[in-house]
């Protein structure tokens, strides 16, 4: 081989080279999935939506502490749930002395986004961006009124 045909090969060997990286995935670094969503997108969100790899908001789930409400009586009770890992906030139905839809519940932010709970004894996520309360109503009460927890 000549030096003008090596010199000719020597030029397109790192080009190529860096043609090969370039396309090539880094296999050095895993993809690793961030949560279904995130603080403001979680509004109107089950807290057990999944990424990919099936990790839910619901999973990393916390009770935020003296966020726990019960109504007169102690009848109905509800905690304020937040995900660090989804930036999230809900309402968690924690007992009661009959069937839930007796009672009614919610999560509500300091700027009044509010999600309701439900039959199955969660609500769905507020962006927990905001502090968050929880309230709960006993709705079999003849004197009920809303308990709520304080912001936090």
């Amino acid at each position: 081989m000549s030096i003008k045909q090596k010199l000719a090969v020597g030029s397109i060997a790192p080009a190529l080279a860096a043609t090969v990286l370039a396309v090539s995935p880094n296999v050095a670094h895993a993809y690793v999935p961030g949560p279904a969503c995130d603080g403001p997108t979680c509004v109107g969100q089950s807290p057990y939506i999944t990424n990919r790899n099936g990790v839910a908001c619901a999973d990393d789930a916390t009770t935020v502490k003296n966020s726990v409400v019960t109504t007169p009586g102690s009848h109905w009770t509800v905690e304020l749930r937040w995900s660090a890992y989804c930036q999230a906030n809900w309402v968690k139905f924690v007992s009661g002395p009959a069937n839930i839809s007796y009672a009614s519940y919610y999560v509500e932010t300091a700027d009044k986004q509010t999600e309701p709970g439900t039959v199955a004894g969660y609500s769905t996520m507020v962006n927990g961006e905001e502090t968050a309360r929880v309230c709960v109503y006993d709705e079999g009460a003849s004197d009920a009124t809303w308990s709520c927890s304080a912001y936090f």
